[in-house]
């Protein structure tokens, strides 16, 4: 899982992106809390303002669910609209220990 600050510049994102591969990136506001996702679309942030940052760019904000948590309820929230990834963290762990997609159901 690919990580980056929300103040990001659109040049080191892209960077991130092209030399990395991830499918996303999770923007981190300065205090480390997660707040959302950058699809991995290095043509679509070409076209990006170049003023924009990291937190400009989010797609998709974050859904945690706990690594206990049961598959019918991580399923449901993968389930609604807009959520294509769920961040698994347990209290107290801010940057997530990993994702789940509607690929790894």
């Amino acid at each position: 899982m690919l990580r980056g600050s929300e103040k990001g510049t659109v040049e080191q994102t892209l960077t991130a992106l092209l030399l990395n591969e991830p499918e996303a990136i999770l923007v981190l506001a300065r205090d480390e809390e997660p707040i959302g996702w950058i699809e991995a679309d290095p043509e679509e942030l070409t076209l990006a303002p170049a003023a924009a940052t990291a937190g400009d760019l989010v797609s998709e904000h974050v859904t945690g669910i706990s690594p206990d948590c049961a598959l019918r309820p991580a399923l449901y929230a993968l389930s609604l609209a807009g959520t294509t990834r769920l961040l698994v963290r347990t209290r107290g762990d801010r940057a997530g220990i990993g994702t789940l997609t509607k690929e790894d159901s």
